[in-house]
């Protein structure tokens, strides 16, 4: 194993992992791909092979010492055997058009390396696969590749020599890859998992605590007491509660316009109102988009409506003061005022059906009296 080609071949396949990292932001994806991303992946892990020839290393009478199979191996592991027998294909079509002794075993050898992989994820499914697993499967893809360069290349004895030379180092080289991208893949996708999970936990607990709050009424008391359960068990450095015109309770960091009972612009209500119509959440840049007043810390805000009986009548608003809010929790605050919207329409439909009782109870009492009445006349006479 020479040093120098060692070292170039972990570049290789650094540069290989790093480009493929953006299959790592969508969690569906790499865990039940769909026929269409299925095709996406062929794509991009036979693009990944042909990167692998190009920056390949000649070593011995045409030969490439390179990291083709990582592409086709990591595709059939994510996506399955036609992912990878068909991204193998791809590399292995490239690495043929390039020339050397080797084309024949290295087209061959890519597309086996691919189900390899693919025979793997029918094995191991959804579970994922573990770093011993997929550096392993490099292992099999790289000494079946080996046997067919023994096997089918011509001269033997070259073949010997490059497979001699420089098949332990690309056998643990790609293996390695394969591992730590795919153990690289698994540990951002359980932080994402614990990552939610935690934010799961956060609105059940609100969810629990405001149950039964807005029984008492839609105003400045009830909104209080659910701005300060919101913003105790969340990370948010301003929560608020408003109504079309004024803010009923507001907790956290910000400047005078926040505050309880301060009137909201006219302007940024229908700003807002608008933004709504389309989207069920607005987020802005505080400073920039809606000119907030004062010496006020805070930066960025997301605004959901409350909604009740099909008309927005008040406003649930979180803050931030150093960074942007992410996804997951802009999915947390609709969460939160799709439920407070819910439990303001049950009790509105509660304060209904009483009213709907007692018109009952005075129809029929109307309907009683006069009856009652005339049967007592009807006995005294």
């Amino acid at each position: 194993m020479k040093l120098h080609f060692f070292i170039e071949s972990i570049k290789i396949v650094a540069v290989i992992c790093l480009l493929a990292y953006p299959l790592t932001l969508r969690r569906s994806s790499l865990i039940d791909p769909s026929s269409k991303e299925k095709g996406v992946f062929i794509l991009i892990f036979g693009g990944l092979s042909i990167l692998g020839n190009i920056l390949g290393q000649e070593t011995v009478n045409g030969d490439i010492l390179n990291s083709r199979i990582v592409g086709p191996v990591i595709g059939g592991i994510i996506g399955g055997p036609t992912v990878g027998v068909l991204s193998g294909l791809i590399g292995g079509i490239h690495r043929y058009t390039m020339g050397g002794f080797t084309i024949v075993p290295d087209l061959i050898g890519n597309i086996l390396a691919g189900l390899i992989g693919g025979l793997v994820y029918l094995k191991i499914g959804k579970k994922g696969t573990s770093f011993i697993i997929a550096f392993l499967t490099g292992v099999a893809a790289e000494l079946l590749h080996k046997l067919l360069v023994l096997w089918l290349a011509k001269p033997t004895i070259i073949a010997e020599v490059v497979v001699g030379m420089y098949g332990l180092n690309s056998i643990f080289v790609n293996s390695l890859g394969i591992a730590l991208f795919l153990g690289f893949v698994k540990n951002i996708q359980s932080n994402k998992d614990i990552y939610g999970a935690n934010y799961a936990e956060k609105a059940l607990d609100i969810a629990k605590q405001t149950l039964t709050i807005l029984k008492r009424g839609f105003n400045e008391k009830t909104a209080e007491t659910i701005v300060k359960i919101i913003y105790s068990v969340s990370t948010f450095d301003g929560v608020a509660i408003s109504n079309q015109s004024k803010y009923l309770a507001f907790m956290g960091t910000g400047c005078e316009a926040h505050q309880i009972g301060k009137p909201i612009s006219s302007t940024l209500a229908k700003n807002v109102n608008q933004m709504l119509l389309s989207n069920n959440v607005f987020t802005a840049n505080i400073t920039d988009e809606l000119h907030c007043k004062g010496n006020c810390q805070l930066n960025y805000v997301a605004i959901t409506p409350l909604i009740c009986n099909k008309e927005i009548i008040g406003f649930l608003k979180v803050y931030k003061i150093k960074q942007a809010i992410n996804l997951t929790e802009l999915k947390l605050v609709t969460g939160l005022a799709e439920l407070l919207s819910l439990q303001l329409n049950n009790v509105r439909l509660d304060e209904q059906n009483r009213l709907l009782e007692r018109a009952e109870y005075s129809a029929l009492k109307s309907q009683v009296n006069p009856h009652f009445l005339f049967n007592s006349l009807s006995v005294i006479h």
